[in-house]
């Protein structure tokens, strides 16, 4: 960001009085709430940006240090000054707040330099209390990074706030393509290697005909059993349909001890064919989630709507276990978990908490969505995402749906994921 834009944008937000909070709504990002505005603060090493808007989404709840430290100290803070330092490309942003009968003045610096930019919280004594990248020792005075060895001038910028609202916008549509098209790679490599694996599986019909085979070898060897010999590679019958058969043998001592082995076989086979047939529902299942997956990637808008699209990693292994048809999602700071199969949707019935809030598309099969609130009220932003992600994985086409929601109190289990739900409310989500 060039030092003009810094200052002209520091003389904008001098203009702010009130700030309602203050906090971080991505890993570089501050989110700056005023009563008559809202300001981000992109500290993203590779590209620092102030913008006069509001952020599209709340990524997560951050709890570090330097979080607790900007809720405490900033918020419904007054403003007395915004500042550029001279000739360098930092803001300080002086905040006064009333709190049990004594005033607390406290600076945010925003350092937003090439590479090492920084966001710093320094007391009424100018002594670092916090800093967003832990690079400074805290308990000691602030000191200014060195100065650059030339001397910018601040230019003025016409039409400032569409200036850098464009530039805002520019950069957000730059990092949705390339976050589009590395999730888009990741998942087509993965539909590809579930692919690969069920055309390499053993057709299951196969195996069913030949554990008949067995059974029926089986059968003709105790029905035939005072004819044949021991201890022989092979028997000549006839089967029961008076045609002559040749079946291969193990040199066993007796036809019954070979009829058996042919009994145990044909159970083995069944049981393979069993496991196969649900070993390939199981690919066929995850082939389709990620077939609405990268469907789902692809309608994205923004940052924050494929955010909420991308399965995420269980926080705790117990949590998911490994090979469960369970897929985990994280939207605004809360947990939501959605079923990829009629047993996935049934293990999350089972395992929700009655507070929790369950979702599924009106009026047609699809994906039970559990969104795990901790006991609090959901925005009505997050509501919203989690229908949408709902509608997303339970169609494979755009359109308008309807997707109902209540808590998991208010729904009852018929059979496995079969269920009847009361006192719900429904959201309209329209798909691309």
């Amino acid at each position: 960001m060039r030092y003009s834009e810094i200052f002209s944008a520091a003389s904008l937000i001098a203009e702010e009085k009130r700030l309602l909070f203050a906090r971080r709504v991505d890993e570089n990002v501050l989110h700056l709430a005023f009563e008559s505005g809202d300001w981000l603060f992109d500290l993203s090493p590779s590209q620092t940006l102030i913008a006069p808007v509001k952020p599209l989404w709340h990524k997560k709840s951050y709890s570090a240090p330097f979080d607790l430290a900007l809720n405490r100290r900033l918020n419904a803070a007054e403003l007395l000054n915004a500042s550029v330092e001279e000739g360098d490309k930092i803001v300080r942003l002086e905040f006064m707040k009333a709190d049990r009968y004594k005033e607390i003045r406290t600076a945010l610096i925003l350092e937003l330099l090439p590479v090492k930019s920084n966001a710093l919280i320094v007391d009424e004594g100018g002594v670092l209390l916090e800093s967003l990248r832990r690079i400074r020792k805290n308990g000691v005075p602030y000191v200014l990074p060195p100065k650059p060895p030339y001397a910018p001038v601040a230019k003025p910028i016409e039409n400032l706030r569409a200036v850098l609202i464009g530039r805002y916008n520019d950069l957000r549509r730059r990092e949705l393509a390339e976050k589009k098209e590395f999730a888009l790679r990741k998942a087509r490599q993965k539909v590809a290697r579930l692919e690969g694996t069920l055309e390499a599986l053993e057709s299951p019909d196969r195996l069913e005909k030949r554990a008949d085979l067995a059974r029926r070898e089986g059968e003709l060897l105790l029905a035939n059993a005072n004819t044949i010999s021991p201890f022989v590679r092979e028997a000549v019958v006839d089967d029961f349909d008076g045609r002559c058969r040749v079946i291969a043998l193990e040199s066993l001592p007796t036809a019954a001890r070979e009829a058996e082995r042919k009994f145990l076989l044909s159970k083995r086979l069944r049981a393979k064919a069993a496991g196969l047939k649900t070993q390939r529902e199981s690919l066929r299942d995850r082939v389709l989630f990620y077939a609405r997956l990268i469907s789902a990637i692809n309608g994205a808008k923004d940052s924050g709507e494929l955010s909420a699209v991308l399965p995420q990693k269980p926080l705790k292994e117990k949590d998911i276990p490994h090979g469960e048809p369970i897929e985990r999602f994280a939207i605004g700071g809360f947990s939501v978990l959605l079923g990829r199969s009629e047993k996935g949707n049934a293990l999350l019935l089972k395992r929700a908490k009655a507070g929790d809030l369950w979702f599924h598309i009106k009026g047609m099969p699809g994906a039970h969505v559990i969104v795990q609130t901790r006991r609090e009220k959901l925005p009505a932003g997050i509501i919203t995402e989690a229908a949408r992600l709902c509608a997303r994985f339970s169609v494979s086409s755009g359109g308008a749906f309807e997707v109902d929601y209540t808590a998991r109190r208010n729904v009852r289990i018929v059979k496995g994921a079969e269920v009847t739900y009361t006192d719900y409310k429904t959201v309209r989500i329209g798909l691309d």
